[in-house]
């Protein structure tokens, strides 16, 4: 419900709320990639198209947006380094929001 259609919430609180989510998720990813253990890895995997869509809802296209998503891919990549297994999933999820960004771009033009 926190991130529904029916949370009545203006799109700047919500990502306001998504912001510091993510950051938690992001955190407890980190911790987890580097032990190879428990579920931080797939729960921020799960939260960040989430974080991407209120971020986008809340800013648009603006340069804060691009920003934005060039953090998460950077925090993608740097889950990568840990060696720990969690690299299949973070590339299929980088793939994923490469190939929505193209189509997003693709609309706006």
């Amino acid at each position: 419900m926190k991130y529904s259609a029916y949370n009545l919430a203006l799109p700047t609180e919500q990502a306001a709320s998504a912001q510091q989510d993510y950051d938690k998720m992001l955190a407890a990813a980190k911790v987890s990639a580097a032990s190879g253990e428990g579920t931080g890895v797939s729960d921020y995997i799960s939260f960040v198209n989430t974080y991407l869509d209120k971020s986008k809802e809340a800013l648009k296209s603006s340069q804060a947006y691009q920003d934005r998503y060039a953090t998460v891919m950077a925090d993608i990549a740097s889950l990568d380094t840990h060696g720990t297994g969690t690299v299949s999933t973070t590339a299929e999820l980088t793939a994923a929001i490469e190939v929505r960004r193209t189509a997003e771009l693709e609309n706006m033009g």
